[in-house]
């Protein structure tokens, strides 16, 4: 660390936080549109059904769909089941429905059997099955994909912590526009661990991320804003104003990007 610089604290695992913030933005992601629905009459029928909260009916349409495999009245079915919307709930059953969904290539229900594998519901607590589905969705540009894999090996919470894929994910997820990941990756910027910090990237996050409402960060900036030198401000405050008028991406080196 360079003299003079704050001294970070040593971030301490929450994996119990971490497992009720899976299943939340499972809840979240509820309403999501299944793939295709706009495209086949007979599941666009089922979805009219499950939006106007008829899940009865939407139950009796979708599971003949999913039957003869159809990838989004698969992941329609998961989402019932795990819900217990229109038939009982089923963790064990839902988690069924998502992986057939999941391995035709339907993104949503990739990430949310990754969400099952992470917390154990209706499978086997999986770490590496969690990670293999996240990144099977983010690769096709899943924002909640991302998001949980920033999370993943920014925690610690699922495996040994990795540094180098911790920025690169967090990275990922802030320039999706999540504010909470710019926030995370601002203060992990300023802690030296395996990678070098890089306090001009550091203050570019944490700036858009004050500008975008986050208190945390705001509060960050106002506290700590002496421990940055004028030339890293400016240019952070330069690429944070780019980001929020242009969308210009915040530089960063390529295994980071």
């Amino acid at each position: 660390m360079m003299p003079g610089r704050l001294a970070m604290p040593h971030r301490e695992l929450r994996k119990r936080s971490g497992l009720i913030a899976a299943a939340a933005a499972l809840a979240l992601l509820l309403a999501a549109p299944p793939a295709r629905a706009q495209a086949d009459p007979e599941l666009a029928a089922a979805k009219r059904a499950y939006d106007s909260s008829e899940y009865v009916e939407a139950a009796k349409l979708v599971r003949p769909l999913a039957e003869k495999g159809d990838p989004g009245a698969q992941f329609l079915m998961g989402q019932m089941l795990f819900f217990g919307l229109g038939m009982e709930r089923d963790d064990a059953k839902a988690a069924q429905w998502y992986g057939m969904a999941a391995q035709a290539g339907n993104t949503e229900a990739q990430y949310r059997l990754g969400y099952l594998y992470a917390t154990g519901q209706g499978v086997a607590y999986d770490a590496a099955s969690a990670e293999r589905f996240w990144i099977a969705a983010a690769g096709r540009g899943h924002r909640g994909a991302i998001v949980a894999l920033a999370d993943f090996y920014h925690e610690g919470l699922y495996r040994t912590e990795d540094e180098t894929l911790a920025r690169r994910w967090l990275n990922r997820a802030a320039m999706t526009g999540d504010i909470e990941s710019m926030y995370k990756l601002g203060r992990r910027l300023m802690t030296p661990e395996k990678v070098a910090t890089d306090y001009r990237r550091a203050y570019a996050w944490l700036y858009i991320a004050s500008n975008r409402g986050h208190s945390a960060a705001k509060s960050f900036i106002d506290k700590n804003k002496r421990f940055f030198a004028p030339h890293e401000v400016r240019r952070g405050e330069a690429w944070g104003k780019a980001f929020i008028q242009k969308g210009t991406p915040v530089p960063a080196p390529p295994g980071e990007s």
